[in-house]
């Protein structure tokens, strides 16, 4: 064993070394590249760690002469990325309430429930969605969690499992009708494994945001969702908000952003925070503009640098790709696509709303929503960004 006070220096022999490093001990290791010598630098640190400072330089033939404490080396942590996933996965609309093309959630659900599991795997990773029905946040977790309790494909109709199987995911979020499960949520789900929820509520877009209610122009109840996470592994926190604004009024959608800002303003902390939504607002429009006039980084502007509503560009971008779910990933696909053929609209976005707080954007794309068949299992595609926090 290696006193912690020790001194010893490492010197790393490119020539005639052919023995794998890997198949040595670590007092092997030791061994074979040390020597004693007077012009030392002191390090403390267990055998795993030496051995590991000694496999990347004989990796890479270099002499080890110039070594760091071991306790700056460990001080010195890589960002922390994650990633934020939003998408409106479309209510489960009974069979004469349907669109053209449109199948039901039974059949499209495991196309919304694949689409997320694509980024599972990926890094950190927080969900957000819109316009989900009670029986909606259900399936989708207990997909996450395994498909247990999934109706079979070819059980086409309108009643559903309200049982919540046990499993990593969890989810925030309330029915926006009474509170409780009646009506649409704006859920937020996460790992349990990965994250803690730190603090979570729900305020209505109206001006009694404590109640369920209404603007009086809006054609619905709208809420907001905001909670704060701790990354268990890592310790970073981060205030995420998740909404889905009104679809009829523009003076609705206006004043339920005016008070979205204010609620993010007053969250007691200087962390970190992401909003992403269905927002109902080219970047032409007013919401869009009143973000932006705040200095505020829609995740697609900064990692394109160009209008995600101009029509040539996407344009420009759909002819060069492919109509095949092989390729599902294009940052410029228009977010909103119906469920036919059309070109479509960009009005879901993933906003940056602290950028001096030492997040930065990494990477934008949206995933598109097509079933091998030709079908779409929602009429958004999903939209995703990723970040990194220092």
């Amino acid at each position: 064993m290696l006193n912690r006070d020790c001194c010893i220096e490492i010197v790393v022999y490119k020539s005639t070394m052919k023995a794998s490093l890997a198949s040595l001990s670590s007092s092997a290791i030791i061994k074979y590249f040390t020597k004693a010598s007077t012009d030392l630098i002191p390090v403390s640190m267990n055998l795993p760690l030496l051995s590991f400072l000694i496999f990347v330089n004989f990796s890479f033939g270099l002499s080890t002469k110039h070594l760091i404490p071991v306790n700056e080396l460990e001080a010195r942590t890589d960002p922390f990325q994650m990633k934020i996933y939003t998408h409106n996965v479309r209510y489960a609309a009974p069979g004469h309430k349907r669109r053209p093309h449109e199948l039901s959630w039974l059949k499209r659900r495991y196309g919304v429930i694949a689409s997320i599991k694509r980024h599972v795997r990926d890094t950190a990773l927080l969900v957000g969605l819109q316009e989900c029905k009670h029986e909606q946040v259900i399936d989708i977790l207990n997909g996450l969690n395994g498909l247990n309790g999934l109706h079979d494909l070819s059980n086409d109709h309108d009643s559903h499992t309200n049982e919540m199987q046990q499993g990593n995911w969890s989810y925030y979020g309330i029915g926006r009708d009474n509170g409780h499960t009646k009506g649409e949520y704006a859920p937020i789900f996460y790992d349990k494994d990965e994250w803690e929820l730190l603090n979570a509520t729900t305020r209505w877009l109206s001006h009694t945001p404590l109640k369920p209610s209404k603007f009086p122009s809006a054609g619905s109840k709208r809420i907001v969702t905001l909670t704060t996470f701790k990354h268990k592994n890592g310790g970073q926190i981060v205030n995420y908000v998740n909404t889905h604004l009104d679809d009829r009024s523009e003076k609705a959608r206006v004043f339920g952003m005016k008070l979205i800002m204010q609620y993010v303003k007053q969250i007691p902390n200087t962390h970190p925070t992401i909003l992403s939504g269905d927002f109902n607002s080219k970047s032409n429009n007013q919401v869009y503009k009143l973000l932006a006039a705040e200095k505020l980084v829609d995740t697609f502007s900064e990692k394109l640098g160009k209008s995600n509503n101009d029509p040539m560009t996407l344009l420009l971008e759909l002819s060069k790709t492919p109509k095949s779910p092989k390729s599902p990933t294009l940052p410029t696909l228009p977010t909103f696509s119906g469920f036919g053929n059309a070109t479509g609209y960009t009005i879901d976005y993933i906003w940056n709303m602290s950028p001096e707080s030492g997040i930065k954007i990494l990477g934008h794309e949206v995933d598109d929503n097509l079933f091998d068949q030709g079908f779409r299992f929602s009429d958004h595609r999903p939209v995703i960004a990723s970040f990194s926090i220092v």
